[in-house]
């Protein structure tokens, strides 16, 4: 059974999904000539933030935080993928993601 934490985070893994393919259709259709190369840069991270919602929605982690360290479980019986498919290889490709959308932001 899935908490109420975990249908949150499914939910809005959906509704950004559903946004980010709306923005790329919006940038690469509709965008002015004056942005540029800009459109690119926005492309590249709508598709990474596409990327992410998925991950994100299917493995539905929990993290826990005290102070400065944190932890982060992935509980079997509510995650959407196999349970093959969630070892530390997952996880760091989850948190890499996680950190390239914080670093592109501090560009």
């Amino acid at each position: 059974m899935a908490s109420l934490h975990t249908l949150v985070q499914r939910i809005s893994a959906i509704i950004a999904v559903f946004n980010n393919i709306l923005l790329i259709v919006l940038i690469v259709f509709k965008s002015h000539k004056k942005v540029g190369k800009y459109k690119y840069f926005m492309i590249y991270i709508s598709v990474f933030e596409l990327l992410y919602a998925v991950i994100d929605g299917c493995a539905a982690p929990k993290i826990f935080t005290k102070e400065s360290a944190y932890i982060v479980f992935i509980y079997h019986d509510q995650t959407l993928l196999p349970p093959s498919f969630l070892p530390d290889l997952f996880l760091c490709f989850l948190w890499n993601l996680h950190g390239y959308f914080c670093s592109t932001f501090h560009l």
